[in-house]
């Protein structure tokens, strides 16, 4: 009987344990299906192309493909017309889920305006940082000669020195004047003899040295006067079969003759 008993009671036990995981694997499967169609497992649509639509009409084949819009961001470009999507993320042929958000950029109709700040007096990594956070971009690098290697001497925007605070376009690109260092390299000693003081100064960079600029006691009318000064001596004389190491200092004298 006790025997009996202690059979019952095991074969009971274990048809317990059989129901409890016949029940948890059931459950298991239709919780899975369940959260397969709640979140569309599997199932994807291909972002569509909204460069240059415009919002309203972006709009429009947003709700088509059960996606929204969302500007984050106005830009302004004269290749795309104003009021249409320059950018947007997820890009273009991603693949998202139904009611992603897609986020957009939009051109403006007007230039957006950004205050300059100090890209000068910095190295050139940290003027870029600086540029590239006040949403300007670093154009042409001119490099002058000097011991201060990758060290911003000037920030220009549009071929003229720009102050600190003066409003520009935001994606322009702003020109840094920065020094290269030292070299024992020698080059030939230029001759400035004859030159204005403007081509003197946009040749010394290229000639790889520094112009010491020095005018006679005449008085200029105006800046543009004294830029068609020329000059008439230099130190040291040019001199066909000498040499000078790059960056050194070659004084000039000016004036308004020849």
């Amino acid at each position: 009987m006790k025997k009996y008993f202690t059979f019952f009671i095991s074969k009971v036990l274990y048809i317990n344990i059989g129901i409890i995981f016949g029940v948890t694997i059931i459950g298991f499967i239709v919780f899975k299906t369940w959260l397969s169609s709640y979140t569309n497992h599997g199932e994807y649509i291909t972002v569509p192309d909204f460069s240059n639509l415009d919002f309203d009409a972006a709009q429009i084949v947003a709700k088509e493909h059960n996606l929204q819009l969302v500007i984050i961001d106005t830009v302004y470009s004269k290749e795309i017309k104003p009021g249409a999507i320059v950018n947007h993320k997820p890009a273009a042929n991603s693949h998202v889920k139904e009611y992603r958000t897609i986020y957009v950029s939009i051109n403006s109709h007007t230039p957006i305006l950004v205050k300059m700040p100090n890209a000068s007096n910095v190295s050139l990594r940290q003027a870029t940082q600086v540029l590239e956070s006040a949403g300007l971009y670093v154009g042409n690098i001119i490099y002058k000669p000097d011991f201060a290697d990758n060290y911003v001497f000037e920030q220009r925007y549009g071929n003229r020195v720009i102050p600190t605070g003066a409003k520009i376009p935001k994606g322009s690109k702003v020109d840094l004047v920065v020094g290269k260092g030292g070299s024992t390299e020698l080059i030939d000693i230029p001759n400035f003899i004859g030159y204005s003081y403007k081509e003197v100064l946009d040749s010394a960079t290229v000639k790889g040295v520094i112009v010491n600029c020095m005018f006679s006691q005449e008085v200029y009318a105006s800046y543009q006067d004294s830029l068609m000064a020329k000059v008439w001596k230099q130190s040291p004389a040019y001199n066909q079969n000498a040499k000078i190491m790059t960056g050194q200092i070659v004084d000039v004298w000016l004036n308004k003759g020849e």
